[in-house]
């Protein structure tokens, strides 16, 4: 499972997964200690808890910056290395920020040129930029989107072996 392990499902989605065995490969758009500072009241604790676990891989550091930009990169990013994207959005924040609408709509609707185009400089400082636009990267991907009320209830469930969002009904 790869995440950017931010607040709300993607930590639940992290926990159910390591509880059923699978492994999670976090991805971060900038250092670890400049992610959570843009995460004021954030808990470390809660993201040093599945970093630590054994079938957590090392982060993947895209080192992008300390600004809005690197969330649509990571949004780009995981898009772009993902078979399937779960996911989960509370309807609010519907701008291009990198966050769930963000990525949501790139992986239905194909990347935005401008972002992709950012990205693939970004990730080929060894590269020859001249002589391609931008790398050649996949614009969509299966997608599956639950929207669902933030905070109501207890979220995501275990039923089995296999977790599930409650409606906000």
């Amino acid at each position: 499972v790869m995440t950017a392990l931010d607040q709300g499902a993607d930590m639940d989605i992290a926990r159910i997964s390591l509880d059923e065995g699978a492994f999670i490969a976090p991805v971060f758009p900038m250092p670890f200690s400049d992610y959570m500072d843009m995460r004021p009241g954030r808990d470390v604790s809660e993201v040093d808890s599945i970093l630590s676990h054994e079938r957590c891989f090392d982060p993947y550091i895209m080192d992008l910056g300390v600004d809005t930009d690197a969330f649509r990169s990571l949004a780009v990013h995981l898009v772009s290395h993902s078979h399937m994207l779960l996911s989960l959005w509370d309807g609010n924040g519907a701008d291009r920020n990198g966050g769930a609408f963000d990525t949501t709509d790139m992986a239905i609707h194909g990347i935005d040129p401008v972002a992709k185009d950012r990205y693939s400089r970004s990730m080929s400082e060894y590269i020859d930029v001249t002589r391609t636009e931008y790398l050649d990267i996949p614009d969509d991907c299966l997608v599956y989107c639950i929207c669902c009320e933030r905070g109501v209830g207890e979220g995501v469930r275990k039923s089995g072996r296999s977790g599930y969002i409650v409606p906000a009904s």
